[in-house]
Parts: C-alpha cells; sequence; structure tokens
C-alpha cells in the first residue's frame, strides 16, 4: 500500500507534489508546535527572541530619532513619556511566518545549493521586516491607539505575508 502511494506521487503534477509535500511539512509544524507550547518549551526561546526583536525595534527606532524606552525582562518597549507600550509575546516572534517561508521553499522544487543560501536571506528579511512592525507598533500606540488592532493584525501583518510571498516568487524564478 505504501509502495503504491509512493508510485503514486511521483506520477503526479509537480503542483500536487508541492500540495502534498507543503501540506505534510505544515501538520507536522503544528503537532510540534502544540507539543512545545504543551509542555512549556518555548518561554526561554520567547525570551531570547523578544529580546533581539526589541533591540531591533529600539535600533531602527532611535535611526527615525525617536526616544524610546525598553524593558527586555517585560518584553515591552514604548516613546518615553508614552504609557502605552507593545508587549512581545510568542506570537509577535513571527515563527509562523517564518515556517510558512521554510515551508514554501522545502515543498517547492530547486536545488538545495540554492534553498541553502535562500533560506536565511529570507529568515533575515522577515526578521528585519518583523521588527520594523514591532517599532511601527511602538508608535502607533501613542498617536493612534483606536487603529492598533486593524493596523497590527490586518495591515502589517498583511505586508509581512506579501513580502513572504514575493520572496517565494523571487526563489521560484532564480536559475536552477
Amino acid at each position: 500500500m505504501f509502495r503504491k502511494f509512493i508510485d503514486k506521487y511521483q506520477q503526479t503534477t509537480d503542483l500536487n507534489r508541492f500540495l502534498i509535500k507543503g501540506a505534510s511539512m505544515f501538520i507536522v509544524w503544528r503537532v510540534f508546535r502544540k507539543w512545545m507550547i504543551l509542555h512549556g518549551q518555548y518561554t526561554d526561546f520567547t525570551q531570547l527572541a523578544s529580546t533581539l526583536y526589541l533591540k531591533t525595534g529600539l535600533a531602527f527606532l532611535k535611526l527615525f530619532k525617536h526616544d524610546v524606552s525598553v524593558n527586555y525582562a517585560e518584553r515591552k518597549m514604548w516613546l518615553t513619556g508614552s504609557d502605552q507600550a507593545v508587549e512581545v509575546v510568542y506570537d509577535c516572534l513571527g515563527v509562523n511566518l517564518f515556517f510558512v517561508f521554510l515551508i514554501f521553499l522545502l515543498a517547492y522544487p530547486g536545488s538545495l545549493r540554492t534553498k541553502a543560501w535562500f533560506i536565511p536571506l529570507g529568515f533575515f528579511i522577515i526578521f528585519l521586516l518583523n521588527s520594523m512592525r514591532m517599532a511601527a507598533l511602538t508608535i502607533v500606540v501613542e498617536c493612534c491607539y483606536q487603529q492598533l488592532d486593524f493596523l497590527h493584525h490586518f495591515v502589517f501583518q498583511g505586508f509581512i505575508y506579501l513580502a513572504i510571498f514575493g520572496l517565494w516568487f523571487w526563489f521560484s524564478n532564480l536559475k536552477k
């Protein structure tokens, strides 16, 4: 039976193989993520990654001459003098973004050599975009708090998913 499945898989179209590989990896990722959450394995990672994001977001805000305060222990950043802060929690770290990108590239046909350099480049770009998003949200909570949910959950997140699609499109058009 398993051999029959493998034979059918090899005979199917590239699109079907991409969808099968992508869906399989996504399911494995979701099961692994649930296991990590249930066993508390993400707390140290969250603190470490949050610190990295906060330092990068702080650098972006200082680059644009904003006076910023950060509390790394509480994983919060705010414009100095503001009573509103951005808190970086696990879901803000973009772990799902990284895995969506990774799954797209691993499931898509292409040389391992190209994937070996493109995946870290994509991770770096996604990290920078997510850091910029956190910096922008730090400004948003001060200037227009009423727009925070819409900007956070739709505009900024949509922009990052478009960027991931753009990276995948770029990868798919590279010479193999």
